[in-house]
């Protein structure tokens, strides 16, 4: 099972007993970011560590 199918994303947040909403999906391609947000995963676009690293921090502020 490899993205950007569904399960795929929900295989992580199952098996820790987490919800799709709690988790952020971090990856360099906006096809895999779309595939994640398709299952109620939020997703940030890797391009530079600076803005990466802030919208890690913004996630775990909320």
């Amino acid at each position: 099972m490899n993205k950007p199918y569904p399960q795929a994303y929900l295989l992580a947040p199952e098996r820790v007993g987490a919800d799709a909403a709690d988790v952020l999906f971090i990856d360099d391609r906006q096809h895999s970011i779309d595939g994640a947000a398709a299952v109620g995963i939020r997703g940030v676009l890797q391009r530079e560590n600076a803005s990466t690293i802030a919208a890690i921090e913004a996630f775990l502020g909320e």
